[in-house]
């Protein structure tokens, strides 16, 4: 009997608290949902654009130009190798 008093007598301040904190709780679970669509969208544009980079990647090593930019590096290279081998 006495358990059941001290139920009636705090039930209502257990229900304010429930009422204030479950608002708190609806808020706290859609936010996170919102920052789990958002973390989604940012994943999916990282991956396009460093899909791009490489497919730009690709294209630039198949032209001539770039093609005449690395044998021209390669000598440049070639001495900054030896003059840091002998420093």
């Amino acid at each position: 009997m006495l358990q059941f008093c001290l139920i009636n007598k705090y039930f209502p301040l257990l229900q304010t608290i429930m009422e204030q904190f479950n608002p708190c709780l609806r808020n706290f679970i859609a936010m996170g949902k919102n920052y789990e669509k958002a973390l989604s969208s940012v994943t999916f544009a990282a991956k396009g654009y460093f899909d791009a980079l490489v497919r730009m990647g690709e294209l630039a090593s198949e032209s001539q130009g770039s093609k005449d930019l690395g044998e021209s590096r390669t000598p440049v290279l070639a001495s900054r190798e030896q003059a840091n081998c002998v420093a």
